[in-house]
């Protein structure tokens, strides 16, 4: 982008769709300040128009790092970022952005003569460089006289060491170039067209491991998701990027732990993600409409957090909201285990507990026993034969000895 260019900006900043992509991408800014008297629409729309602008780059950041924040963005998985990239942005002046602003005008005269400096110190380079060309052809002239003629003088010696010294510099860079490792910035990556839909995958879409799969091998799911990120996508879906195509996964409330190859977001999936979006689910006023759009994902956000406060109040007692959004869904899944509830719920949530299965019964005690006539002093106890037929000869041989004294005593041998 030039310098003196226009920002990115809307055709019309108050069409219906522009209006409603600030409210899916800032919904928690605009209800932060609908209580002041701040109305912040005019910013977060310049930083919209300039979020959707630079959306390529950030889909390619999110193939290149999976699990990137940017893989948060709900606008990135919207639908609406193509019909905004390709009809409502723009970078020509129009009735809403006249002239280029923030550019004093003093800076348009410094650029020029910037402009003037550059040329001025291009022609003085020009006219050395043409007196050391007369010069170079003069003293070229004369060596290939005297290499003609069979001689050599010192240009002639000093051109050969340079060329000696050249060849042996590219042929260590040659030697060295197998070992050297080339670190690519951060901020490298491939820029994909983000006005092109997402194609959405089939059960056998892609295949690696020998096997097919529903999602991509380097599908990751993001970190320290928010819960009404998370929820948002439990319903829509998440927009991936894999060897540069885009693809619209299917919601998260179908995947399968088969389905995830990566045996840490299996994982993850198991433990953060689906115990608290299990339990939100069970709202007895949800239920899956056939069009899942922004205002059903609110609305139904709204409905199962109150259901959450009828099952674990005890979280919104000592806590305000705030802090609450902070919370991931790792902590949210974690509060809200049975054990959790039973040592700090309240009576009312502890009432409202379903009945206990097998796998949440506490442990059972310790089987305790007895022992009685066969202890010896100081609580030892004498261990029974292991091995019978030992115990059988050392019977035999005590009957032998026995036999043998009754028959011979009283004999006594000669002396």
């Amino acid at each position: 982008m030039e310098f003196a260019s226009p920002c990115p900006h809307w055709k019309d900043p108050d069409a219906p769709i522009v209006l409603e992509a600030i409210q899916l991408t800032f919904g928690k800014v605009l209800l932060f300040h609908c209580e002041t008297q701040h109305d912040p629409m005019g910013v977060l729309s310049v930083l919209l128009a300039s979020m959707c602008h630079h959306s390529s780059w950030m889909l390619g950041v999110s193939q290149k790092h999976p699990g990137h924040p940017f893989s948060k963005i709900p606008l990135l998985s919207s639908p609406l970022l193509q019909e905004l990239v390709s009809e409502h942005l723009t970078l020509e002046l129009n009735a809403h952005v006249p002239v280029i602003t923030g550019i004093p005008p003093h800076v348009e005269q410094l650029r020029q003569l910037e402009e003037l400096k550059t040329h001025c110190i291009e022609i003085k380079a020009a006219v050395n460089a043409f007196n050391d060309t007369i010069q170079d052809t003069v003293s070229k002239a004369i060596d290939e006289k005297v290499k003609e003629s069979g001689g050599i003088n010192a240009a002639i010696l000093d051109a050969r060491i340079r060329e000696l010294e050249g060849n042996l510099l590219a042929r260590l860079d040659q030697i060295s170039m197998g070992s050297r490792v080339r670190c690519d910035p951060f901020v490298s990556v491939e820029v994909l067209e983000a006005s092109q839909v997402p194609i959405v995958p089939k059960v056998n879409e892609f295949y690696y491991k020998g096997q097919y799969w529903c999602v991509p091998e380097n599908f990751e799911l993001p970190k320290d998701t928010k819960r009404l990120s998370g929820w948002r996508m439990w319903l829509c879906g998440q927009v991936v990027v894999s060897k540069n195509v885009s693809y619209k996964l299917k919601p998260f409330r179908l995947l399968k732990g088969k389905d995830l190859y990566k045996k840490s977001v299996e994982r993850d999936f198991t433990t953060k993600w689906k115990p608290i979006f299990r339990l939100m689910e069970q709202c007895p006023m949800f239920e899956i409409s056939q069009q899942v759009d922004e205002s059903f994902v609110q609305s139904s956000f709204l409905q199962a957090t109150e259901f959450l406060k009828s099952r674990a109040g005890y979280i919104w007692e000592k806590r305000d909201d705030r802090v609450l959004s902070t919370w991931s869904i790792g902590t949210w899944s974690r509060n809200i285990q049975r054990s959790m509830i039973e040592k700090y719920g309240t009576e009312a949530d502890k009432a409202v507990l379903p009945v206990a299965t097998a796998r949440n019964q506490p442990d059972k005690e310790k089987r305790t026993f007895v022992l009685c006539d066969d202890a010896r002093a100081g609580g030892r106890v004498r261990r029974p034969n292991k091995t019978p037929r030992r115990q059988a000869i050392e019977e035999r041989r005590e009957t032998v000895a026995d036999a043998f004294g009754d028959v011979f005593r009283g004999v006594v041998p000669d002396a």
